[in-house]
């Protein structure tokens, strides 16, 4: 947990949650003058930790975090500190902490909705008029006051007009199933090795041995036929699918099969790929079992060979790995050079860390 002081003297508590591969990061806010709690930071503690688990097993409703979501003040019109919000569809209407109600006061009711309070009963509180302004966008709804654990809730009522106006809130605010996909996807590819070669018989045991050592290593092996086809995808569909969601490839390449395909796609779809051979043949050292595969090592930085000596599949495949992550950290400072203005312009809720 980090604490950082926040605009207009607000403190603001970076909560971090961790499982494994997976992470999440939440903020939450107070005056700097109240006296925080630990048990109300603990309680906060405890609801991110449900969210990412909720998230891990692709269930529920995880609540998305805001830094830069702020109030007008409906008597002077100008804007409170920043809050910091998270978004609840299943909520029709926008929620604040009890604590803003001053700004409000003296202002009018304009209808009221139901809520259940902390000892479970249904309960009607009112609603105002408010103002928010949302990365630089304002918009205009409804919000009520209760007694939370954070300084806003976004409900449905904003969500929808947001929404509405530019549809591409809609992936910026909801966990939906391509917001988690994409999340997956990021996680994914930190440690997920693809190994491709041959699936018959007398060669799938040398498959199966290199998974074994993958996974020893730190690394979550897969091969394409662990998981079913998809009805409408094709066989090459699925490679570019899943060598997508990789690390990086490792290929097998003892005899001609079907990934000799699999390895012209991985050539053209620049997937960092390290192809494992046993000797040289007859037209001499060219990385791979046949020579009509040779320029794929040749002409492209991103694929290279490796051969296997005196039958040390482990050895050859820890040194595949440590090119694999060299040249992954590499292409990715020369990427985010290449794109320094087009991803400023990502939402940060969609951002890796």
């Amino acid at each position: 947990m980090e604490k950082t002081i926040g605009p207009q003297d607000y403190i603001v508590y970076s909560i971090r949650s961790s499982f494994r591969e997976f992470s999440q990061t939440n903020n939450i806010s107070y005056v700097a003058k109240e006296e925080i709690k630990i048990e109300d930071l603990d309680v906060s503690r405890r609801g991110f930790a449900k969210d990412l688990a909720r998230e891990i097993r692709q269930s529920g409703n995880q609540t998305l975090n805001f830094e830069a979501v702020q109030v007008q003040d409906p008597g002077t019109g100008s804007w409170l500190n920043f809050l910091s919000a998270t978004v609840d569809t299943n909520q029709p209407v926008t929620l604040l902490e009890e604590g803003i109600y001053s700004a409000f006061e003296d202002q009018h009711p304009v209808g009221s909705t139901s809520v259940r309070s902390s000892t479970g009963e249904i309960v009607k509180i009112p609603i105002y008029k408010a103002k928010f302004l949302i990365r630089n966008t304002e918009v205009a709804t409804e919000v009520a006051f209760a007694k939370m654990q954070q300084p806003c809730i976004l409900g449905n009522n904003t969500f929808s007009l947001l929404s509405h106006d530019n549809p591409k809130w809609y992936y910026d605010l909801k966990d939906n199933y391509i917001n988690r996909a994409y999340r997956a996807t990021i996680s994914s590819k930190k440690n997920t090795i693809l190994i491709l070669g041959s699936f018959r018989k007398d060669q799938r045991s040398r498959l199966e041995e290199a998974r074994k050592i993958v996974f020893d290593l730190g690394y979550r092996p897969l091969m394409l036929d662990d998981f079913e086809d998809i009805q409408e995808q094709t066989l090459a569909e699925k490679l570019m699918f899943f060598g997508a969601m990789s690390h990086m490839v490792i290929c097998i390449d003892i005899e001609s099969a079907g990934h000799y395909v699999e390895l012209a796609l991985c050539e053209s779809l620049k997937f960092i790929t390290a192809i494992l051979h046993e000797t040289p043949d007859e037209f001499g050292t060219i990385g791979t079992s046949t020579a009509m595969l040779a320029h794929l090592v040749t002409e492209n930085n991103c694929i290279n060979s490796f051969t296997i000596e005196e039958s040390a599949l482990d050895k050859t495949i820890e040194d595949a790995l440590i090119w694999g992550n060299q040249f992954r950290e590499d292409k990715m400072n020369r990427l985010n050079e290449l794109y320094q203005c087009w991803r400023k312009r990502t939402p940060a809720v969609l951002k890796s860390e």
